[in-house]
């Protein structure tokens, strides 16, 4: 239940037109990964370099992060994908702009998500999320003193 997943993409180099198949994360349970928190923020996930030109690329294709620990879900989805004129990208969410994530088999004490369409906003939101954690702690050690 709790998986982090990857899976092949075809890709088309934007500097060479060299077409090659990518290996790209689509969720990341960093409970039982959590190597790949620092791989993310590194810029190490669903990067590629070309094999044709070493060209470095970002790409951009969903991918949901999420933290049991701590209880949250993020969800990146590229901004670009909201231009397809066949609205395709739109049926992955509900009515109130939540991602359903069913399919993903998330734990159940995931009852929403946080949609992020920048790949800054995702990194933003989950050092964040880590922030809140270390401060609620404190705050409550400080209104027992007081």
């Amino acid at each position: 239940m709790n998986m982090t997943s990857s899976r092949q993409h075809p890709f088309t180099c934007p500097n060479c037109s060299k077409k090659y198949q990518v290996t790209l994360y689509e969720v990341i349970n960093i409970g039982t990964h959590p190597d790949l928190h620092d791989d993310l923020f590194a810029g190490k996930i669903n990067t590629t370099t070309c094999p044709s030109c070493s060209e470095a690329t970002f790409v951009e294709e969903p991918l949901t992060y999420y933290d049991p620990r701590l209880e949250y879900c993020v969800h990146y989805v590229p901004a670009a994908s909201l231009e397809d004129p066949t609205l395709e990208v739109f049926e992955q969410f509900d009515e109130q702009g939540r991602v359903e994530l069913s399919d993903k088999r998330l734990p159940a004490y995931i009852p929403g998500n946080h949609v992020v369409f920048d790949v800054q906003e995702l990194l933003t939101y989950i050092f964040f999320r880590r922030k809140l954690a270390e401060f609620y702690p404190i705050l409550r050690k400080r209104k027992k003193v007081m």
